[in-house]
Order: structure tokens, then sequence, then C-alpha cells
């Protein structure tokens, strides 16, 4: 936990303004800080482009959200 809180804090790589300790301590945590399945709205998808390329932030877009019933699921 404590080599993951200081390679990410490190340099200000990431911030946690307003967030409390628990939900620092989650985030940090090696059991949990792997990658993130982030959903976003198709109406947001481009300032979440943006904002992602900004920050540097890589990501892959595996899927997408549609009306219907059931799951199916392609590839």
């Amino acid at each position: 936990l404590e080599r993951n809180r200081a390679h990410f804090l490190e340099g200000g790589r990431v911030r946690f303004d307003g967030v409390d300790e628990a939900l620092r301590t989650l985030l940090l945590d090696p059991q949990t800080s792997g990658g993130l399945l982030v959903g976003v709205p198709a109406a947001h998808a481009a300032a979440w482009e943006t904002a992602r390329s900004v920050h540097k932030v890589s990501a892959t877009r595996i899927g997408e959200v549609t009306a219907g019933q059931g799951v199916i699921v392609t590839a």
C-alpha cells in the first residue's frame, strides 16, 4: 500500500482533492488498484476522451451498452 501511495502521489501524478482517507486507501490498495472499467454516457464520450488524453490516461474501448433485453457479448 505504501509503495503504491508513494508511486502515484510522487510528482503530483494523482490528486485526491476532497477524497476521504478510506477511499484513498481503497484506490491505492494493490489488490484493487489495477485497471478500471469506466462507463461513459455517449453524450459525454468526446469530453471524456479529451480529458483522458490531456491527462495522459491510456484507455481501450471495449464495447457499448445498447437498449434491449438480456446480455449479448460480441468480440
